[in-house]
């Protein structure tokens, strides 16, 4: 995938056959999952006791690989991951506006393909997980227990790095799936809706839906700049220990960084730029404190 991401070239059917895959692929593992759990209900919510789950939801581009990766590595009797199942993938779009999709998937799938793919000796179950944000009341419904956080990024950087990247571009197999929900302020005019603009929606909007459910919020700058804030907010939080000099390594060796940015700064945006983030982000970025 990521020689076609980041060449020239352009298959018009390339997304069509992603889509595909991932359809036949979530149909085969929806009959595994079934076969192997039907009438064993109870054994499924067995495997969730004593157990210290934990799901952490973003936008994309918010830093979930670094913090995916630390808490993978540096967590003992665990089962850490980041985009945990591909599926997913596919359900985001659907999930869109539909929290009885959103529910239907993980009531009926993912609860029970998690402990079919994971050892029920681990104490610790965890994803940090942007492709379940729009999941995340359905999660908080279904696992009430589990302990859910929200990692919040400068809405600037986001777009940034997302614009120099193939998401809701041509490249991107569900570009053509993702618009506004039926009474979203944007949806008559999504079709004319620059990529730019579109971008600076999914980041409000996916934001905004999270902020409603999740209560504990994250932010990103401050996660990797203070460990002091990192142990506090996050650490304390999921019981979990990472020493300063362990945290330092992993910010000093970032992973999954933009190598080539296709627009400047935002402090170097056009007014035009700077207007339309304003007007779709602005009220979201208040919410947690930045500063336009």
């Amino acid at each position: 995938m990521n020689w076609y991401r980041n060449s020239k070239i352009y298959l018009p059917l390339f997304n069509h056959l992603i889509r595909l895959i991932l359809k036949i692929k979530w149909i085969k593992d929806k009959y595994i999952v079934d076969q192997q759990w039907t009438g064993k209900e109870h054994e499924v919510t067995e495997w969730y006791k004593n157990k210290n789950i934990f799901f952490g939801f973003s936008s994309i581009r918010s830093g979930t690989v670094f913090l995916a990766n630390i808490l993978t590595s540096e967590t003992k009797n665990s089962h850490i991951e980041h985009e945990a199942n591909i599926i997913d993938y596919w359900h985001y779009p659907k999930a869109i506006g539909n929290e009885k999709e959103a529910e239907k998937y993980f009531r009926n799938y993912r609860f029970k393909e998690i402990p079919t793919r994971v050892s029920a000796k681990c104490n610790i179950y965890g994803e940090v997980n942007p492709f379940l944000r729009l999941h995340c009341k359905a999660i908080k419904s279904i696992l009430p227990d589990a302990k859910l956080f929200h990692i919040i990024r400068d809405g600037r950087e986001v777009v940034r790095s997302v614009m120099s990247r193939e998401i809701l571009g041509n490249k991107d197999p569900f570009t053509k799936l993702i618009s506004p929900p039926i009474n979203d302020p944007y949806k008559n005019n999504w079709v004319q809706m620059t990529r730019f603009e579109k971008v600076c929606w999914q980041w409000q909007f996916e934001n905004h839906y999270i902020r409603q459910h999740v209560s504990h919020f994250i932010m990103f700058e401050e996660l990797i700049s203070n460990y002091t804030y990192f142990k506090n907010h996050l650490l304390d939080y999921l019981g979990i220990d990472i020493s300063i000099e362990t945290w330092q390594q992993y910010v000093e060796r970032p992973k999954n960084i933009t190598p080539n940015y296709q627009i400047g700064h935002w402090e170097n945006w056009s007014d035009t730029e700077r207007d339309i983030f304003k007007k779709i982000c602005g009220n979201e970025m208040e919410q947690y404190g930045y500063k336009l």
